[in-house]
């Protein structure tokens, strides 16, 4: 997927990743064929992204070793999407989601991050 590419290369280049990173969440979305999904990121934006934690600035680029975990995660949602695997697409995605949940968790103890 090229959007994937699109962090590599933002990532690779030491630039903020964090609007690039949208597009796979929305690629993804409209690979569900429910037009809500779409939706729902559009009108919430990059906000989805909880990297926006990491830093009071957009133009900073996230830590390696955190882009590479969530590299690994979308890789895996998308994999299994190409390949038609709809069961692995879903596991995929619970288990991002938990382990989204649990970095931001993780960054609110720590003092990184506001709570909504």
């Amino acid at each position: 997927m090229g959007c994937l590419r699109d962090v590599d290369r933002a990532a690779a280049a030491g630039e903020p990743t964090m609007e690039a990173d949208f597009a796979p969440h929305l690629a993804i979305a409209e690979a569900t064929n429910n037009p809500r999904f779409g939706d729902f990121l559009a009108m919430i934006g990059s906000n989805l992204i909880p990297r926006k934690a990491l830093s009071d600035s957009s133009s900073e680029p996230a830590p390696k070793e955190y882009l590479d975990v969530i590299r690994g995660e979308h890789e895996v949602i998308v994999n299994a999407l190409l390949d038609g695997d709809e069961e692995a697409a879903r596991d995929a995605m619970r288990h991002h989601f938990k382990s989204s949940q649990a970095r931001y968790r993780a960054l609110l103890r720590a003092g990184k991050a506001e709570r909504p």
